[in-house]
């Protein structure tokens, strides 16, 4: 019961930002809902893989589904992208909550494999941004996309934590 109480405080809405592994200068923003059931923290999140801004009857979101512990001072999510499907994908991502309460921001590490048939394993930055109220919001899903690192639609402070290595402050 202590793992939800802890984390009940991070239930909301969020923007998450990373690098792209196919493309460094591209940032992926995505759109994730931490809620709880019962005893369980869940993750839902929706990407795109295509620009902010196409034509929405050409995005195809991809759907994430997954679990947060707490454990000590990080929250820990496993996820699976594209259940049932050849190209299912297994992350886990280590999140540092933020030293003050007030802060918006969770970083961490995402660490999981290319769907390619070499498969590499590698890790990168993550950025959670919580949005404000904990109902989603259509506009804040529309916001989700593949942008340039430079895109002056993306949050500064979230690019700074993103550059810093996502490593807590």
């Amino acid at each position: 019961m202590q793992t939800r109480s802890i984390l009940a405080r991070f239930c909301g809405c969020y923007h998450v930002c990373t690098p792209l592994r196919s493309n460094p200068d591209r940032i992926g923003r995505a759109y994730t809902v931490i809620s709880q059931e019962g005893d369980l923290t869940l993750i839902k999140t929706i990407m795109y893989a295509t620009s902010q801004g196409a034509l929405v009857r050409s995005r195809h979101p991809i759907k994430v589904n997954g679990i947060a512990q707490w454990l000590w001072e990080r929250i820990y999510i496993t996820d699976v992208q594209n259940v049932g499907h050849p190209n299912a994908r297994l992350q886990s991502i280590a999140l540092y909550p933020p030293a003050l309460p007030s802060t918006p921001f969770l970083t961490g590490m995402l660490m999981t494999s290319n769907n390619a048939l070499t498969r590499p394993i590698y890790s990168m930055p993550i950025v959670f941004k919580r949005l404000p109220g904990r109902i989603p919001q259509k506009a804040d899903l529309a916001a989700c996309g593949v942008f340039s690192r430079d895109d002056p639609r993306l949050d500064p402070e979230m690019m700074a934590l993103l550059d810093a290595g996502a490593s807590p402050r």
